[in-house]
C-alpha cells in the first residue's frame, strides 16, 4: 500500500476500478465460491455507499463554512466535489456505472448526437 506524504498514515487515493479490482482480489484470497464472490462484492459496495450517505447527511453546508470564515477557494472546491458526487450518484442510479467502456462510449456518443 502506498502512502500519501501529505497525509501520513493514510493510503494514497486510487481509482475506483483499481479499488474494485483490489477488493475482488482480496475476496478471492478468502476462498469464497465463484457464486458467492459477486454477492459479497455487491454487499460490500452497498454497505460502503450507505456509510458514505450517512456521513454526507452530517456534513456542513457551503453556507455554514462560509459563515465560519471559510476561504472562497475551499468553498469552490467543496461545491465542485459535491456536484461531482451528485453526478456520480446519478450515473450509478441510471445503471451507467455497470456498462463496459465501449458501451458507455456508445451511450455518450448517442447522447451528444441528440
Amino acid at each position: 500500500m502506498s502512502h500519501d506524504p501529505r497525509t501520513p498514515g493514510r493510503a494514497a487515493p486510487v481509482g475506483a476500478a483499481l479499488a474494485q479490482h483490489d477488493l475482488l482480489r482480496r475476496l478471492r484470497a478468502l476462498g469464497l465460491s465463484a457464486e458467492a464472490e459477486p454477492r459479497v462484492l455487491r454487499f460490500l459496495q452497498r454497505e460502503l455507499e450507505q456509510a458514505l450517505e450517512r456521513a454526507n447527511d452530517q456534513r456542513w453546508t457551503a453556507e455554514e463554512i462560509s459563515d465560519a470564515g471559510g476561504d472562497e477557494a475551499l468553498l469552490e472546491g467543496l461545491r465542485n466535489l459535491r456536484r461531482d458526487q451528485r453526478r456520480a450518484a446519478a450515473l450509478r442510479e441510471a445503471g451507467l456505472a455497470q456498462l463496459s467502456p465501449s458501451e458507455l462510449e456508445a451511450v455518450l456518443n448517442a447522447a451528444q448526437r441528440s
